[in-house]
């Protein structure tokens, strides 16, 4: 049994789009032959980030099971190929976060740590060089 990716991709202009986990059945169903299952990543967890970019999809962050189980694994997923491999890890292990593509980085935003901690660590991940660059400025209200 394959493992359904928390976003879908879709290769739209040559680039891919995400959407949320809820939209996954509503994908199958307007995208039927472009829908799939994947292999199960290196890793399986849940609060990461998904994030699409330069044709791969990237898994970050997350957590394993129990909320204080926080990590920094990195997978990336080649469509192409089917196959899934690690990059660099998030230096800020964390869960809960928000993940965006911006300027040919991928920036992973805040976190949480359940009960009562936020983490203000922004950090942004050049997926040509696979590195981290030192934290960015946090963002404040």
């Amino acid at each position: 049994m394959g493992f359904y990716l928390t976003c879908y991709a879709l290769l739209v202009q040559r680039q891919f789009t995400c959407a949320a986990a809820g939209l996954v059945g509503q994908a199958r169903r307007r995208y039927p032959r472009r829908f799939h299952s994947a292999a199960p990543p290196t890793l399986p967890r849940d609060h990461l980030a998904v994030v699409a970019a330069d044709r791969r999809i990237h898994v970050i962050g997350g957590r394993l099971g129990s909320p204080v189980q926080r990590n920094g694994q990195h997978d990336v997923y080649d469509p192409a190929a089917g196959q899934w491999s690690s990059a660099a890890p998030l230096p800020t292990p964390r869960s809960g976060v928000a993940g965006v593509l911006y300027a040919g980085l991928i920036l992973v935003l805040g976190g949480e740590l359940p009960p009562d901690h936020t983490f203000p660590e922004n950090e942004g991940y050049d997926p040509k060089a696979d590195r981290w660059r030192p934290p960015l400025v946090p963002i404040c209200w």
